[in-house]
């Protein structure tokens, strides 16, 4: 229930993935290909981590229960999850990292 654990194993969640390129693939490009994974993943999950860090500074709470008590306005960090989650989905635009973990 805690959103910095949420960010912390969301996360996480590269390490298999990127053990698997790096390790099983045979082409010089997987090197690449898990570059590409670590740059687009956490660069796009930041503004996610701002907007955690965001609403503790404005909450003094990072628990869910405890945040349905304060009413404001949402928006931005629901556009910065949406951005993380659009970015490990293959959605278009966004997944030119998975082609290449893929192929690799």
């Amino acid at each position: 229930m805690n959103l910095f654990m949420f960010y912390l194993f969301f996360e996480s969640s590269l390490i298999p993935t990127l053990f698997l390129i790096l390790g099983w693939g045979y082409q010089p490009e997987r090197l690449q290909a898990g570059v590409y994974l670590l740059f687009y993943t956490l660069l796009v999950s930041l503004p996610l981590l701002v907007g955690i860090f965001y609403l503790y500074k404005n909450c003094n709470t990072m628990n869910f229960y405890l945040l349905s008590n304060y009413m404001f306005n949402y928006n931005l960090l629901y556009l910065a999850m949406i951005l993380a989650f659009l970015v490990k989905m293959p959605m278009f635009l966004v997944h030119l990292w998975l082609p290449k973990a893929h192929v690799e």
